[in-house]
């Protein structure tokens, strides 16, 4: 199980922020503004993360490469 989760940590942080984006279109669109503005920032905030986390990650591993 954990390294399913590993292999798919992106595409489940992927899936996880297209979620929350969805429940706050779903929530604008039913006059639900506040938190229809929760459940966006959210889905962003999980995204920005990932991106963040990747190219972190990347950096580190450009940085050991011995080459």
């Amino acid at each position: 199980m954990i390294r399913w989760l590993n292999q798919n940590e992106g595409a489940l942080l992927k899936i996880f922020s297209v979620i929350f984006l969805g429940f706050g279109t779903g929530l604008f669109l039913v006059s639900e503004y506040v938190q229809a503005l929760e459940s966006g920032l959210i889905g962003i905030l999980i995204y920005g993360i990932y991106r963040f986390g990747s190219k972190f990650e990347k950096h580190l591993d450009d940085n050991n490469d011995p080459n």
